[in-house]
Order: C-alpha cells, then structure tokens, then sequence
C-alpha cells in the first residue's frame, strides 16, 4: 500500500506524538518515513520590512537549530524503531 511517509515536525509540543504515531504506522505498513520540518511564515506585518533585519537573522538561527534538533530526534526514534528514515 504506502511505501513511504511524509512527515512534518515543528519542535512543538505535538512533534513527539506525531513521530509516535508515524513511526507505528509506518512498521504496521512496512513503509520508510521521511521527515521534515515545516515553520509558520510571521505575521503579514513582520514580513514586510527589510528582508535580512538583525532581528530576523537571530530568529532564523533559532529556527534552523531547532529543525535540526527535532530531525535529529526523529531519526533516533526511527533508529530505535527500526524503520527506515530520511530527514531534510
């Protein structure tokens, strides 16, 4: 049936549950999972300054370190389940 999963985490507070649940499916089905990391555009009016203001490039360090937290997460709990897994 589904040979692969796509995915999405945030770091927030579901990302856990959502790993959980897609990693059951996924050896249910025998299928791969690929994880990715998705993140809310801002507010209209925070859009649209300057693009690369100083206070914009300390937020987007923030988030790529935490998408790499939470794909690094996922692929250990994908480890640990035995399910095959890729991350971007």
């Amino acid at each position: 049936m589904y040979k692969r999963l796509l995915v999405p985490v945030d770091g927030g507070t579901l990302t856990e549950r959502a790993i959980q649940a897609s990693l059951e499916l996924a050896t249910q089905l025998g299928a791969s999972i690929v994880g990715f990391v998705v993140a809310p555009l801002p507010p209209a009016s925070q859009r649209a300054g300057a693009l690369n203001a100083p206070d914009e490039a300390d937020d987007e360090i923030t988030t790529t370190a935490g998408a790499h937290q939470a794909l690094a997460f996922f692929k250990r709990r994908a480890q640990e389940a035995k399910v095959p897994y890729e991350g971007f």
